[in-house]
């Protein structure tokens, strides 16, 4: 892998950076806090994402302090792999910090979103966050990181880096599963014994056997059941058709009885209907002789009719007058009460002034007046969030200075470990400067706020006052609407009363003289009523007599009819004679269809429950014959996980052999890389470096060992360092993986001058193995040894800078 292009957008400390990555060991200079560490944690962060060993303090620490929600926080970044060019983007934007991703190889997309995007680099690289700062990325401080550790653990540690401890995981997952089948095995063994420890599939052929003996004598059974079925069942049809027969010779006797009592009751009905038919037709005819006296009555009764029914319609004429006179008069009260209450609605408005332009005016000056009050309260929040940010700032440079000045002029410092020297004062004056022009500019943004705070009263009394006004004009415009819809009203209702009094003194008019006699037409409704008994017997003697022929042919056809149903009666009781049916037979031969028919359902109960245990032993034989399919195949199983079980305890004992020659082979070769690379740097003092079983550091000094705590940091160091070295060497060679560059970062913190070239000399020869070498460090005076500096600056605004050094 080789970095080409980086570019940075509100990342950290870098609002807006451009970088080129040259070949060969690039250092990365500036001073302490201006982003150094910063400038490759992006590169990490632009593979990997919000990794916990990517950011420091969280996704939230990532975007530049101060920048606006609207703002992105980005990252591209241009890289070579395996002959193929590569372009990543990452970004992050909005208050949720909502993450966004691209990856294109050779200019086409090849995954879109943050999970996928580092899903793919995660494939092509072949290594995770944790194992890209394992073997490519040595942090500030993280060199001595195995010599600090617990032997156990630093063993742990390294064979981890190496990517060896996976065949732990291969031999515990072949142990794991060896278990397992073995535990099955065990458990398969227990299901082909009883409780007693008796063979299963013995016993189960034993009880197939008898139980195929007990379904054999079933249908044995079943077979001369079903002769004597047949023969019961001729018996009962031939005992039924007897019944049947019967039965039918007891309905017909039934109804030749209901139809005799049927027609002796008819000709009883028939014969008293004639009676009353001969009675009617003599009382009809004597009240035909009296019909015409009543006649001359009924003449008189119509003629007074039509006269009270004429004087009706007068009395109607005469009350529609009254009626039209009085709705005239009241219309005419109506209008006059509207005129006056119009007139008091007139003199009403006349009152009021014109409230629609002081209203105007005063909502414009409102509006106006909240707008001003908005823009104070949204300059006053800006101020003060600048003024906590300040705050914060000369917080954390009172803080930087006390622990310069605790830690004094001879202390080494807390970032790369070197003497301070006469950096100490320069330090003290930058941080007092800085604390100084903070401090001003706190009392500036407080005389601001407080102007502020002065202009938003005032607008706030003004709104008051101006809310106030608004209210009362809004009040004087309510009421003249209301007194001007008021009037609308009674202008309509006006118009309609005089539309309705137009058409009532129209009708009036057109009704001319109603000429009506009050005592007239009292004197002929009276006679009237004296006249209507008369009238209802004339008419009801019409009725009646109409009548009177309809009853004489009555009675004619009752006659005929009569005589009719008396030779049907006779018939009929000849015909029950001839039947001659008898109940005792009857019943003789009901009983005996039942007792046969009983016989039968017995013997089919029977054949039911005959058949019920043959099903019941079918399924018991199926049963029994799947139980013994299923023993059958728990023993194929048990075989099949013993042979199994017997190839993984092989190849467990196979895997263990194989963990402990990769394992013994791990230490000289790490001993051999580290001892030529110290030996380099040191020109030859030092024999060389042994690691011990629990990667303990040992040198030889004129051909003594020694533990490595006996000598100077400059020295453990030094040997850290060279170990660090062969571990992404041998990481590297192990893995096959192109990442073929690197990171050191503040590894020369204890080193004299010569160790630091000499390191610089070795870096320079490890550019076979690592074709970038990318060495953060403040010291400058590394300049001259390197094939590129990147120098990172702090601006005036806080945020940094990188630029590619001639």
């Amino acid at each position: 892998m080789r970095l080409r292009y980086m570019e940075l957008r509100n990342y950290r400390k870098f609002r807006e950076a451009k970088v080129e990555f040259p070949d060969g060991v690039v250092a990365i200079v500036g001073q302490n806090g201006t982003g150094k560490t910063t400038l490759l944690e992006a590169v990490s962060w632009a593979l990997y994402g919000n990794e916990s060993s990517v950011v420091r303090n969280g996704k939230e620490g990532v975007i530049t302090t101060g920048a606006s929600l609207g703002d992105t926080c980005s990252v591209s970044l241009e890289f070579e792999l395996g002959g193929d060019g590569y372009h990543l983007v990452r970004s992050m934007r909005g208050k949720e910090m909502r993450v966004d991703a691209s990856l294109e190889v050779n200019g086409e997309l090849v995954a879109k979103g943050d999970r996928a995007v580092t899903e793919a680099v995660t494939t092509r690289l072949g290594m995770d966050h944790r194992a890209f700062f394992i073997s490519v990325f040595a942090k500030q401080k993280d060199l001595n990181a195995l010599a600090n550790i617990k032997p156990a653990e630093r063993k742990k540690l390294v064979l981890r880096m190496l990517g060896v401890d996976f065949l732990n995981d291969v031999v515990t997952s072949v142990d794991r599963d060896a278990r397992s089948a073995k535990n099955q095995a065990e458990q398969l063994q227990l299901l082909l014994k009883d409780q007693q420890g008796r063979d299963k599939e013995k016993l189960l052929r034993e009880d197939i056997s008898a139980h195929q003996a007990e379904l054999e004598k079933i249908k044995v059974k079943e077979v001369a059941m079903t002769g004597e079925k047949l023969q019961a069942a001729a018996l009962v049809s031939e005992s039924r058709a007897l019944w049947e027969n019967e039965e039918g010779r007891y309905r017909l006797d039934v109804a030749l009885e209901r139809r005799l009592t049927g027609l002796r009751v008819g000709l009883g009905s028939r014969r008293e209907h004639l009676a009353r038919l001969q009675r009617e037709i003599d009382e009809l005819r004597k009240l035909s002789s009296s019909l015409p006296g009543l006649e001359l009555q009924e003449k008189e009764y119509q003629k007074v009719r039509a006269e009270t029914e004429r004087m009706n319609l007068l009395r109607e004429g005469h009350l529609r007058k009254q009626r039209l006179e009085e709705d005239i008069g009241n219309a005419r009260k109506e209008r006059d009460d509207l005129e006056t209450e119009k007139e008091q609605t007139a003199q009403g408005l006349s009152r009021l002034p014109d409230v629609e332009g002081r209203l105007s005016t005063v909502e414009t000056s409102l509006e106006e007046t909240i707008d001003t009050t908005t823009t104070i309260a949204s300059q006053k929040r800006l101020a003060e969030s600048e003024r906590d940010r300040l705050q914060r700032s000369l917080s954390e440079s009172a803080q930087r200075t006390a622990e310069i000045e605790v830690l004094g002029e001879e202390s080494n410092c807390p970032t790369c470990l070197r003497r301070m020297g006469g950096q100490y004062a320069d330090l003290l004056r930058r941080y007092t400067e800085e604390q100084g022009s903070i401090s001003n500019n706190l009392v500036e943004l407080g005389r601001t706020i407080e102007e502020l705070e002065g202009q938003r009263s005032k607008n706030e009394q003004r709104k008051k006052v101006l809310e106030d006004r608004r209210k009362d004009l809004l009040e004087q415009s309510r009421k003249v609407a209301s007194l001007k819809e008021r009037e609308r009203k009674i202008l309509q209702s006006l118009e309609i009363i005089a539309e309705r009094t137009d058409v009532l003194e129209k009708e009036l008019t057109a009704m001319g003289v109603v000429e009506y006699d009050q005592t007239a037409h009292d004197h002929a409704r009276r006679k009237m009523i004296d006249l209507e008994p008369i009238h209802l017997a004339f008419g009801k003697a019409q009725t009646i007599l109409e009548r009177l022929p309809l009853a004489e042919t009555e009675h004619r056809d009752t006659s005929s009819i009569l005589i009719e149903e008396e030779g049907q009666l006779s018939v009929v009781s000849q015909e029950r004679n001839d039947l001659n049916f008898d109940a005792l037979v009857l019943q003789e031969r009901k009983t005996r269809y039942e007792e046969v028919r009983d016989k039968e359902e017995k013997l089919a109960q029977e054949m039911v429950r005959v058949d019920g245990e043959k099903r019941r032993l079918i399924s018991v034989m199926e049963g029994l014959n799947k139980r013994s399919e299923e023993l059958d195949e728990i023993k194929t199983r048990h075989q099949a996980l013993m042979t199994d079980l017997e190839m993984l305890n092989r190849l467990g004992q196979v895997m263990r052999d194989f963990k402990e020659n990769v394992i013994s082979r791990v230490i000289p070769t790490l001993s051999n890389v580290s001892s030529d690379l110290l030996s380099q740097l040191t020109e030859g003092k030092y024999g060389g470096i042994r690691l011990d079983e629990e990667y303990q550091m040992y040198l030889y000094d004129q051909g003594q060992e020694h533990p490595l705590e006996r000598f100077s940091g400059g020295e453990t160091d030094l040997a850290n360092l060279c170990l660090r070295l062969a571990i992404s060497r041998m990481i590297m060679e192990r893995s096959g993986s192109q990442m073929n560059f690197m990171v050191l970062d503040e590894i020369f913190g204890s080193q004299d001058q010569s160790r630091k070239r000499n390191i610089l000399e070795t870096l320079g020869q490890l550019q076979k193995q690592f074709r970038q070498i990318l060495l953060i460090t403040h010291i400058d005076d590394v300049k001259d040894n390197v094939s590129a500096v990147l120098k990172v600056t702090e601006k005036e605004d806080g945020s940094s800078a990188v630029a590619l050094e001639d």
